[in-house]
């Protein structure tokens, strides 16, 4: 729908398949009979007695693993495959049709087990391995697969490398969403039993589970992944999972009530062998957490291009002072820095040669290298000279930190009083950008300690925020004389937004009168079509530009 339409339609088709079903809801609700037979309860039970109340907490466990999961495997196979918005459907059919999958499968099993609790406990505590199996696959498996992107796109085109992505994410994430579906209908099985009203268990049910959920995505996205990285939050996942699987399996079982042969209720109990292999079970998921590998470093450097360069990649993260620098051997690559933040993962690596590079989403975004030296700093110098009147340029925002070499190149103008860089990555100017202290005139050395802070006379302002969103958000008498622009590449996920005509407007709406936009666009991977409306585009705004080349 998005590669042959736009966001509108897309959006307007969504809303129109909600309608219908929820029309198709409505009509099988004024057609459906209650066929509901009053369940069994549990003698002395009640509908909020502690044992329905321990169910609940499972399946909110189970919710908070399982989204919890899909941020931290969303982020990493994004590197793997590519941060695209195919990318992210790609992942959430194959997370869906597992949970799909497993929910029939639970639905089936229900009818032939006497306690749907245990089947939940064992469920959960099969979660714990096969969150371990996806930890080992992204880490040690996916990125090795001989798989160069650029060969078989070009020989057999992108549905081949589509094809590719989506086992790459079933391979890795199906075993667990199957069992996090399945856990639902047994969950709901093992408080039927406690709960006389099925619509009030369904819905709560369903609450915790959303809750769980919800709680999951904000606390591995907003603190987990930035504070500890991906390593640390798969083997929480795989602890969280562990917890509830042993909460389920050593709380009394709220069984279907049966009588023994002796014609008496057979009560729930716990007995010491169940508490034995709930223990062990608990403990072999603590040994699980431990084992999980960190991710390759090469795989965030190069992403989908990692199995190229792997075995050109020193396997350790070196001290970039103790790095050899060898011009018999270029191509030889070593890691200073790798990175996990909020919104991204990052690395700093070195070649051979002694040219350093910068990377994020899965590619080189700034380098030391002549050609990139060049770019970096024209971007700057072009903006300046371009201008009506360059001695009289005082306020420059720069859109896209980088390495920092565009942002430092404007230090050398004596009318520049102030300086705005805006990035949504913390971690680039705070630590990336400083790795290139030399190239950049150390122009946020002490950003992270100080902000805003002073370089050579010049007010320096670090803004941690998207650039359309800080420009939108902008009072409309803060005017700047030059704007520069270079995002990553658009078809990473969001970053088209910072090529639309509604962005460029935004900027043109905060230039002074005779001030000046400058843009990078990357013409590599690219094609005639996507250059010409990148290009289009731009000068649709602002018709009096020039192309440099």
């Amino acid at each position: 729908m998005l590669r042959l339409f736009d966001m509108p339609v897309a959006t307007f088709v969504a809303a129109i398949i909600n309608f219908a079903v929820a029309a198709a809801a409505m009509i099988l609700a004024q057609a459906t009979f209650d066929l509901y037979e009053p369940l069994a309860t549990e003698q002395g039970g009640s509908p909020a007695s502690e044992k329905v109340i321990l169910v609940y907490a499972v399946i909110g466990i189970s919710g908070f693993s399982a989204l919890g999961a899909e941020v931290v495997w969303t982020r990493l196979l994004s590197l793997l495959v590519g941060a695209t918005v195919y990318s992210f459907s790609t992942f959430l059919a194959v997370f869906l049709f597992g949970m799909g999958i497993g929910s029939n499968i639970g639905a089936c099993i229900v009818p032939r087990i006497s306690s749907p609790r245990t089947a939940l406990g064992i469920c959960q505590m099969l979660l714990t391995a096969t969150i371990a199996w996806g930890a080992f696959i992204i880490s040690k498996s996916l990125p090795y697969w001989p798989v160069n992107p650029s060969i078989y796109t070009s020989d057999w085109g992108p549905w081949f490398m589509f094809q590719l992505d989506l086992l790459q994410a079933a391979w890795m994430i199906l075993p667990a969403t199957i069992l996090w579906g399945a856990s639902f209908p047994l969950a709901l099985a093992a408080a039927a039993p406690a709960s006389p009203d099925p619509g009030r268990m369904v819905g709560t049910i369903c609450a915790a589970n959303t809750l769980g959920a919800i709680l999951g995505s904000l606390t591995f996205s907003l603190f987990v992944i930035p504070q500890f990285g991906t390593q640390w939050a798969q083997r929480l996942l795989i602890l969280a999972a562990a917890l509830a699987g042993f909460v389920a399996l050593t709380a009394p079982a709220s069984q279907r009530v049966t009588e023994n042969a002796s014609g008496s209720n057979a009560g729930p109990g716990l007995s010491l062998s169940r508490l034995s292999v709930s223990s062990a079970a608990l403990l072999i998921g603590v040994l699980l957490a431990g084992s999980v590998p960190s991710i390759p470093w090469p795989l965030v450097a190069w992403g989908r291009f990692s199995a190229v360069y792997m075995a050109q990649a020193s396997p350790q993260i070196i001290e970039e002072n103790s790095q050899p620098v060898s011009s018999k051997n270029p191509s030889q690559w070593h890691c200073t820095y790798v990175g996990e933040g909020l919104n991204g993962s990052v690395a700093v690596t070195k070649n051979g040669a002694g040219a350093r590079f910068f990377h994020a989403a899965g590619k080189v975004q700034a380098s030391t290298q002549p050609q990139d030296m060049r770019l970096q700093r024209m971007l700057g110098h072009l903006s300046v000279l371009t201008s009506e009147n360059p001695s009289a340029v005082e306020n420059v925002l720069v859109i896209g930190c980088g390495a920092g070499v565009t942002a430092g190149t404007f230090l050398l103008y004596p009318s520049i009083k102030s300086i705005v860089i805006c990035d949504i990555e913390p971690l680039v100017p705070k630590v990336i950008a400083p790795k290139f202290g030399k190239e950049n005139y150390h122009i946020v050395d002490d950003i992270a300690h100080k902000n805003p802070g002073w370089v050579k006379g010049k007010k320096i302002t670090v803004v941690y925020d998207d650039g359309r969103h800080y420009l939108r958000t902008l009072p409309d008498n803060i005017k700047f004389d030059i704007i520069t622009s270079d995002p990553i590449d658009p078809w990473v996920k969001g970053s088209a937004a910072l090529n639309t005509v509604e962005f460029y407007e935004i900027c043109k709406s905060h230039l002074k009168p005779g001030g000046v936009m400058s843009l990078w666009i990357p013409m590599y991977e690219s094609n005639l079509e996507s250059a010409k409306s990148m290009i289009g585009t731009f000068f649709q705004v602002f018709q009096n530009g020039l192309l440099f080349s």
